[in-house]
C-alpha cells in the first residue's frame, strides 16, 4: 500500500498548480506584448525618419506647397476682381473692399432716411 501512495504523490507533484499556469501564461503574454510593442515602435521610428528625410531633402523646408500657393492666388483674385457670375439676372461679383463700401453707404442712407 505504501507503494501506491508514493506513485500517487509523484503524479501529483509533476502536475503544475493553476497559479503556476496563470503566472506562465501572463509571462508569455507579457513577453509577446513587449516584443510586438518594440517592433511597432521601431517601425514608426523608421517610417518617421524616412518621411522627415523626404521633407527636408534638397533645399530644406518649403514654406508652403504649390497647391496652397495656387489656392491663395485664386482666392485673392476672386476677392479683388469684378466678374459677371450670372448673365440673365445680371449678377456680378464685386471686390470685397468695394462690396463693404457699398454696404456701409447703404446702411448710412437707411439711417439718414429713418432719422428724417
Amino acid at each position: 500500500m505504501p507503494e501506491s501512495t508514493n506513485s500517487h504523490n509523484i503524479a501529483e507533484t509533476k502536475r503544475p498548480e493553476k497559479s503556476d499556469l496563470k503566472l506562465l501564461k501572463a509571462l508569455i503574454y507579457g513577453t509577446v506584448s513587449i516584443f510586438i510593442a518594440g517592433v511597432v515602435i521601431i517601425f514608426i521610428w523608421d517610417y518617421s525618419s524616412t518621411v522627415n528625410e523626404k521633407n527636408f531633402e534638397g533645399t530644406g523646408i518649403k514654406p508652403s506647397s504649390e497647391t496652397r500657393s495656387e489656392l491663395r492666388t485664386r482666392e485673392t483674385r476672386e476677392l479683388t476682381t469684378y466678374k459677371l457670375m450670372v448673365e440673365a439676372p445680371a449678377v456680378y461679383r464685386l471686390p470685397i473692399e468695394r462690396a463693404m463700401e457699398l454696404l456701409v453707404e447703404e446702411a448710412h442712407r437707411e439711417q439718414l432716411k429713418n432719422n428724417r
